[in-house]
């Protein structure tokens, strides 16, 4: 929907005419499904529950309600403006925050995104792969850089990793940035550091509910998608 903001704007719109219906048809517990399936699937999941939890899209909260029955501090957005204002209605726990929140607008959920942060010390994950943005990239080619950009690209057709060296702030990033603007890649980044380890890249075994999963890390991840990765301070 990010890239339909008028059906996005129609969805919303939606929401918020049939906003009354839709609480009357949830009630304070949910629906069938909800309650039998949905609801206790996804406290499972979340074990060890979390102290702090952000919902979105939380209808007229009724999930909300429960996490922060549990002891969670819940923070519930919505689209809708007017589900928020009935979630309100039904709750006003004190660990229970409410939000409208537009989830498929880039510069709303940025906002947001930095608000919880600072206010709730809630981070919000990004998605993984965006188009460099304008002020990232080089804002003109010189000679010695187009040179060393149409090398890079060569390397990259080949299928051949390519190691930039030079002294900090001599625009190595931003060079590897702005290749990937000219061929539209979303772009994933990763630091070095000394304390860097292998399975920072692949995966880490995690229980959760009393079983052993593999999570994958977001560098292998991004390899697996194909994304142009950037490693910085690979030395």
């Amino acid at each position: 929907m990010v890239d339909y903001p008028d059906l996005n704007d129609e969805s919303i719109a939606a929401w918020e005419t049939n906003a009354e219906f839709w609480d009357a048809v949830q009630g304070d517990e949910g629906n069938y499904w909800q309650r039998t399936l949905g609801f206790p699937t996804t406290l499972e999941l979340l074990e060890p529950l979390p102290a702090t939890l952000l919902e979105i899209a939380c209808g007229n909260g009724n999930f909300a309600r429960q996490a922060a029955a549990l002891g969670v501090a819940v923070t519930a957005t919505d689209g809708s403006q007017r589900l928020i204002e009935i979630a309100r209605e039904r709750s006003q726990a004190r660990n229970l925050d409410w939000m409208r929140l537009d989830a498929t607008d880039r510069s709303e959920l940025a906002t947001v995104r930095s608000q919880l942060r600072r206010q709730l010390n809630i981070n919000l994950p990004q998605p993984l792969g965006n188009p460099p943005e304008r002020d990232r990239i080089l804002p003109c080619l010189t000679g010695t850089t187009h040179g060393a950009l149409q090398l890079a690209q060569s390397a990259v057709l080949l299928g051949w990793p390519v190691l930039l060296r030079g002294p900090s702030g001599c625009g190595k990033s931003a060079l590897a940035r702005t290749l990937a603007a000219q061929w539209h890649l979303p772009v994933v980044e990763f630091s070095f550091t000394g304390e860097t380890d292998k399975s920072d890249l692949t995966a880490v075994r995690q229980m959760r509910a009393g079983r052993t999963r593999w999570n994958v890390q977001a560098f292998m991840e991004a390899v697996q998608a194909g994304y142009f990765v950037i490693i910085n301070e690979y030395n």
